[in-house]
C-alpha cells in the first residue's frame, strides 16, 4: 500500500491521511479504510525500514490523549 520514491513516501491507499512526519521514515496517518478488524478514523502509525504499519489509537482524540499523558509523566 506503501512505497517510497526517493524521500518522499507515496501513498497508494487515497483513504490514508498522513498529518505527522518523524525522521523521514514514520508517518501517522487517519486510516478511513481500516481491515475488517480496524474502525474507520482509526490512527495508524507507517514505518519504513523494515515497512510496517502499527495501529496506534481507535482515533485522533484517543491519540491527542495518550500523548498528554506522555507529556504529564515526563513534567
Amino acid at each position: 500500500r506503501l512505497s517510497l520514491v526517493g524521500s518522499e513516501m507515496c501513498i497508494r491507499d487515497r483513504r490514508w491521511f498522513p498529518f505527522a512526519e518523524y525522521a523521514g521514515s514514520l508517518y501517522l496517518m487517519l486510516d478511513y479504510n481500516p481491515s475488517e478488524k480496524g474502525e474507520i478514523g482509526q490512527i495508524i502509525c507507517y514505518v519504513h525500514d523494515p515497512d510496517f504499519i502499527y495501529y496506534v489509537a481507535p482515533n485522533i482524540t484517543e491519540a491527542l490523549k495518550m500523548t498528554e499523558t506522555v507529556i504529564e509523566n515526563l513534567i
